[in-house]
């Protein structure tokens, strides 16, 4: 007979982030009579993880903790606190099933470091979305929709709509020239290009648009299709 090891450590990474939650929704529905706590990776202490993670359910049964974003944010640094991190995720105990959510891909030396019963899914975009949301802007919006409706048929509009918003977030970044943290030097020199199709100000514009249409949908406000507002917003700009 076969022991069959139970995976208690999972990793979902990648910016296809709709394709990784679906799957964290699949785990948590496995664990729907679990108690289950959620982390803010960029907020939580060592000390709230450890007590997530180390301590037994208040009512004695199966326990999910679901951190989002801790890897990349204080993991995959250099230093005396990330090694405390390391440590206490090599250390973390089978008395929890733990989910390390992150909305971009870990780099291949992190990995390495993590304990080796870890659950690893990386999760990528088609090339067609990058296609898409690298061709926005104001002056060809037929490319753009011929693109988007690609993507739509491959993954889906949910997906079109999480990686447009993204990218303009990251062509603000690089328009506002006093704010370019966080982003490489390839990076910029890539999004720069684009940016300057826009002004500042169209950029402001169109983001806020789609924060509009997201509250629209969400709250169900909207005559059109998730697919029909991006398709007016390409038109619009």
């Amino acid at each position: 007979m076969f022991c069959v090891t139970k995976i208690m450590l999972h990793l979902f990474h990648g910016e296809h982030i709709e394709a990784s939650r679906l799957e964290l929704t699949k785990l948590k529905d496995r664990f729907k009579h679990a108690e289950t706590i959620a982390l803010d990776g960029k907020t939580a202490s060592l000390t709230d993880v450890k007590l997530a993670t180390e301590t037994t359910s208040l009512f004695g049964g199966e326990r999910l903790v679901i951190i989002e974003n801790l890897l990349y944010q204080k993991v995959n640094k250099k230093g005396d606190e990330a090694q405390q991190w390391l440590e206490l995720i090599q250390n973390i105990p089978e008395t929890s099933e733990v989910v390390f959510w992150e909305s971009k891909e870990v780099g291949k030396l992190l990995i390495r470091k993590l304990p080796k019963n870890i659950d690893i899914a990386v999760f990528k975009p088609d090339k067609s979305i990058f296609a898409f949301v690298e061709s926005v802007n104001p002056k060809s919006p037929q490319k753009s929709l011929r693109l988007f409706a690609e993507v739509v048929h491959q993954a889906s509009a949910e997906l079109g709509f999480a990686m447009l918003a993204r990218q303009m977030r990251l062509l603000i970044t690089v328009k506002d020239l006093s704010n370019n943290s966080g982003l490489t030097p390839w990076q910029i020199s890539k999004l720069t290009g684009q940016a300057q199709s826009f002004t500042l100000n169209q950029l402001l514009t169109a983001h806020l648009k789609l924060v509009d249409i997201d509250r629209k949908i969400k709250k169900g406000l909207s005559a059109f299709s998730l697919q029909q507002e991006i398709e007016l917003w390409l038109i619009s700009l």
